[in-house]
């Protein structure tokens, strides 16, 4: 008999402040060590419940193409859409945690507000602040005592709509 594993709220938010503070501080592969090794990394575009086999993804990374996108971002050279970096400051809210399909996993449903601020990149008049909001869903496993994630989705507000310039991890 498989004991099925529980996570507090608190617990639940403490991972996803966590997680908001190495996105928000471009510690990209800090971020990518809270995967487990078949992580999934989905950002659907159009349609949330679409199968990313089957229909286009903003993103859809396994933990080694993930592990390429951020080489690119951040040691390729080549990502001049963030040089210098834009800055950004999470804000997650509405956390709910349940069970989920296998016992040493939980899903957390969460809600994500973005700011990202890219100051002296565009040379236009007005540089103001990108805003994106979104729905998030992490399935969380605990792996030899610590959660680490095996699945991550952010449903965009405005998924089939303008994205501006997302050249960063959302």
């Amino acid at each position: 008999m498989t004991t099925r594993v529980s996570l507090a709220r608190s617990q639940a938010e403490d991972f996803l402040y966590k997680e908001a503070r190495l996105l928000d501080t471009n510690q990209l592969h800090a971020w990518r060590d809270l995967m487990t090794d078949d992580a999934t990394y989905w950002v659907p575009v159009n349609d949330d419940d679409s199968d990313p086999r089957e229909h286009l993804s903003i993103i859809w990374d396994d933990k080694e193409n993930l592990t390429g996108r951020i080489w690119r971002i951040l040691e390729s050279g080549l990502n001049h859409s963030q040089d210098p970096p834009a800055t950004m400051i999470r804000f997650i809210s509405n956390v709910e945690v349940e069970p989920s399909e296998r016992d040493d996993e939980v899903t957390v449903h969460s809600c994500l507000w973005l700011a990202t601020y890219k100051s002296g990149g565009q040379r236009q008049d007005e540089l103001k602040p990108i805003y994106y909001a979104a729905r998030q869903q992490h399935r969380l496993r605990q792996v030899d005592g610590r959660w680490l994630i095996s699945f991550k989705k952010v449903s965009l507000l405005e998924m089939n709509g303008h994205l501006n310039y997302m050249t960063h991890i959302i």
